[in-house]
């Protein structure tokens, strides 16, 4: 069965070591409301890219040190937490560079640096809910929770946890975004949609049983972080600013 999930605020990781081209692309990922990132060391990028999460990569076809993005689009491929990441190179329109024809090391899609900030923008969307939608998924996985869809059983290593509707919908969209700092009312929305009857504090007594039920011990921090002024964000290993 393919379960559709609510669509939900990507998060976009930019590789480009031309810091004006990628400080561009970043402006207008963000202008659009998107949570993003940039770097332009590429050894970094690589770190970065083996212990975290993006649902989005953005590589640009030109970096220094690699004859194009493709071998590190084939990095990506070989890391199991990114295989449902969508990968997308940025190139300019008058680039003579052929398309990959090496599927491994051929990104999903190529999107054009020069065209307007709607196109770009549109592009993006685009391919990553046909990634979504085209992958069956009815497990959702971080560290050692583990949530199934299909029968909403949630467990933290062998423990089974007894979560509510709401506290339900609110882990969920902390595992389709696990390491990303989500505002109140981004988890508002996901949760409840656009509504004005929510007061943005009710987030935070849910929040509060939520972290209750995924603790372990007594004494073990909790896994969802409070940034301060910001919002929350489920982190592994991290204190709490609570």
């Amino acid at each position: 069965m393919i379960i559709v999930r609510n669509a939900f605020q990507p998060t976009i990781y930019i590789i480009d070591d031309k810091s004006e081209s990628l400080k561009n692309i970043d402006s207008i990922i963000k202008q659009h409301g998107f949570i993003s990132s940039y770097e332009t060391n590429i050894q970094n990028a690589m770190k970065y890219l083996s212990t975290h999460y993006p649902t989005i990569i953005v590589i640009s076809e030109k970096i220094s040190g690699i004859t194009t993005g493709s071998e590190l689009c084939l990095y990506t491929k070989t890391l199991d937490n990114l295989k449902d990441t969508v990968v997308v190179m940025a190139k300019f329109a008058d680039s003579n560079t052929e398309e990959e024809q090496d599927a491994k090391k051929r990104p999903h899609a190529y999107i054009l640096k020069d065209k307007s900030d709607l196109d770009f923008i549109s592009k993006i969307k685009y391919q990553y809910i046909v990634r979504r939608s085209t992958k069956p998924n009815t497990e959702l996985t971080y560290g050692d929770i583990t949530m199934n869809l299909d029968s909403y059983v949630v467990t933290r290593k062998t423990k089974d946890l007894k979560l509510g509707p709401t506290e339900f919908k609110i882990l969920q969209c902390f595992l389709e975004n696990a390491e990303s700092t989500l505002s109140r009312e981004q988890i508002m929305a996901y949760v409840w949609g656009h509504s004005d009857s929510i007061e943005p504090r009710t987030i935070d007594v849910h929040i509060n049983r939520l972290r209750s039920v995924l603790k372990l011990t007594k004494d073990e921090l909790p896994i969802i972080e409070t940034i301060r002024s910001v919002g929350y964000c489920l982190r592994h290993n991290t204190p709490v600013n609570a």
